[in-house]
């Protein structure tokens, strides 16, 4: 879980930037959808450090509509963004970004709920969930119209499914974003789950689980979790296909729908989301927007994940020569060896300085 507050809006940073930047980015790094590695911090960490006050000022305006954390984000001179770190009364927290120059607009939102969560007899749950939540919502009831409203307006969206985290985000012209966000929000307040969809989305799951299997990375990938510490959940399949989402809960006569409207009532909590807005617009539009849009997805108060086991333990993982036979032509030597989390030194990053130094990379 990440206790610092900087590190983790860092990580939702990067989500947006990725939908800036490159609507491919994540179908290009797929070792990045399931375990995001704490390298992938590097760009934030240089370009956009947030100063943390533990203290919360109450803001008056707007009804005490919102409690602000902080203005005062340290940025390079060059950066003409104006920054604001709002928390919503449902403990939902939201870093807005004003950037008057930019050409799109763009949000993100992540919930601190993952693969690791996933039911032992049921491993993809979590990642189905992230399919299924777009098939239409109470006030949005056509499953189209989420990326219907994206399309025509030169918008697109993505979401990826991690260990501990679940992020969905969109990037749509600028003067179509508040009606993105209305629609974007009601998948974390009253999603529908359309049954008619269901073996439709099973099958969608099924089809990119057949896609990795082809991929040599993601193999070795799933090859190395398998030899990790079975009562941790990092060793889980985490993919899901048909048979874990479709025949074995029919067998044993299981509604896996039922399953997961259970999951995502007990998980999808506004106390462990957080949201980040980006437009042109200035701050308090963008906070107005925050507050029509987010305050009512529900705070259950669930509590943050936290696992004190190692998935890498002596028995299981060490002192292990594992050959395997790969689908494209190609031969290399991966020397893995675990090292403590070095995630509380993120400033610092050590574990590049030993990369640095074991790979040459002068």
């Amino acid at each position: 879980p990440y206790t610092n507050t900087t590190h983790f809006y860092k990580y939702i940073a990067y989500s947006i930037l990725s939908a800036l930047h490159s609507s491919t980015f994540l179908n290009s790094h797929p070792s990045i959808r399931l375990i995001p590695r704490l390298d992938s911090f590097a760009f934030i960490n240089q370009y956009c450090t947030m100063s943390t006050e533990s203290h919360l000022n109450s803001k008056t305006s707007n009804d005490a509509a919102y409690k602000l954390i902080t203005e005062a984000i340290e940025k390079p001179d060059i950066d003409n963004r104006e920054y604001k770190l709002i928390e919503l009364p449902n403990k939902l927290q939201c870093l807005l970004i004003s950037d008057p120059i930019t050409d799109k607009s763009a949000a993100a939102l992540d919930v601190n709920v993952g693969s690791f969560n996933d039911p032992d007899d049921i491993p993809g749950l979590a990642h189905f969930l992230e399919h299924l939540l777009f098939m239409g919502t109470e006030k949005f009831p056509s499953e189209n119209e989420y990326s219907s409203y994206l399309s025509k307006n030169s918008g697109s969206s993505n979401a990826f499914t991690a260990a501990q985290h679940t992020n969905y985000y969109f990037e749509v012209a600028n003067d179509a974003m508040e009606g993105a966000l209305d629609r974007f929000s009601q998948f974390f307040i009253s999603p529908l789950f359309d049954k008619n969809c269901k073996d439709r989305e099973i099958n969608a799951v099924d089809s990119e689980n057949k896609k990795n299997l082809q991929s040599d990375l993601w193999r070795l990938y799933q090859l190395s979790k398998s030899l990790t510490n079975p009562i941790h959940p990092y060793c889980k399949f985490s993919t899901g296909n048909k048979i874990t989402l479709g025949d074995d809960p029919i067998k044993k006569n299981v509604d896996v729908r039922e399953v997961l409207m259970s999951f995502h009532k007990n998980y999808y909590s506004a106390n462990i989301m957080k949201l980040v807005i980006l437009s042109n617009k200035d701050l308090n539009t963008l906070t107005n927007w925050a507050i029509e849009n987010f305050s009512n997805v529900k705070n259950k108060n669930v509590e943050r994940p936290f696992y004190k086991e190692s998935p890498f333990n002596t028995n299981n993982y060490s002192s292990k020569l594992i050959k395997a036979k790969p689908i494209m032509e190609s031969r290399h030597l991966e020397i893995s060896f675990p090292v403590p989390d070095s995630s509380p030194f993120w400033k610092s990053s050590p574990t590049k300085y030993l990369s640095h130094l074991l790979g040459h990379e002068s």
